[in-house]
């Protein structure tokens, strides 16, 4: 398992235990919620099977029994569960494909239960990488010629991601379109307003993050080093520049 799901379950545990209800907020193929059953969590997902192989992951779902049994259907935006249904939301690397945000954080907000939280990774417009395509600053340009040239000059020099099924300029191609449809990258200042009016209070957890990545790979004295003030900050500023956000949102206990 990735470990960035590693990492939610792992907190998911801490935070509610396995008598309180999670979500997997745009699940995919369901890995993170069966991972989290054979944990004895209690925990559902969601997916909108929206992209090409959505039909495939559908049946892979239902032959494992988890289709509308654990892992239900997005409807638009709307979450196919009742009010104040879940203590912890999960996600990852979802937010930066959702296109009108308000309506999926209103929907979140209205499925937790008061003092419910949300933790989720994804990038900021600040990352310096690209992680889709695997290139340097593909996603701070727009749509157009010069960024189809910057990816293929990248690729041409044997950067990028997903590069076995196309030629250099379809590849190039390939991603100046599929970025611009399928990935809206949002400033930090953007994201704070819009998860904090939606949603609740913010932490950011980058620095845990980092730890625990370290911790499993055995640097157990490296993670204590990043911890230490003002290395963690460092660090914290480092990884949302390379890989993201990992941000705690808490709903209001009185709302």
């Amino acid at each position: 398992m990735h470990v960035n799901y590693e990492y939610l379950l792992n907190r998911s545990e801490s935070f509610v235990g396995s008598d309180g209800r999670i979500l997997d907020y745009g699940c995919g193929k369901g890995g993170t919620v069966e991972e989290g059953l054979s944990r004895n969590l209690n925990i559902y997902g969601v997916e909108a099977f929206s992209h090409g192989s959505g039909t495939t992951i559908k049946e892979e779902l239902q032959t494992k029994g988890l289709l509308d049994q654990r892992v239900m259907e997005l409807q638009g935006s709307t979450i196919p569960f009742p009010d104040r249904h879940f203590d912890m939301v999960i996600s990852n690397q979802v937010f930066e494909h959702v296109v009108n945000l308000d309506e999926a954080l209103e929907e979140i907000q209205r499925v937790l239960k008061p003092g419910g939280k949300l933790l989720c990774l994804f990038p900021s417009k600040e990352v310096i990488r690209e992680g889709h395509c695997g290139i340097l600053f593909a996603h701070w340009l727009p749509r157009s010629k010069t960024r189809y040239f910057w990816l293929l000059f990248c690729r041409s020099l044997g950067f990028g991601r997903l590069k076995r099924r196309r030629t250099r300029r379809q590849w190039a191609r390939f991603f100046n379109e599929w970025l611009n449809e399928h990935v809206t990258y949002r400033t930090i200042d953007e994201i704070h307003n819009k998860f904090s009016n939606q949603i609740g209070s913010i932490e950011h957890r980058e620095q845990d993050y980092v730890a625990f990545r370290l911790n499993s790979n055995n640097f157990v004295r490296l993670s204590r080093l990043t911890s230490i003030p003002p290395i963690s900050s460092v660090t914290s500023w480092m990884f949302r520049k390379s890989g993201g956000l990992n941000m705690l949102v808490s709903k209001a206990i009185d709302n």
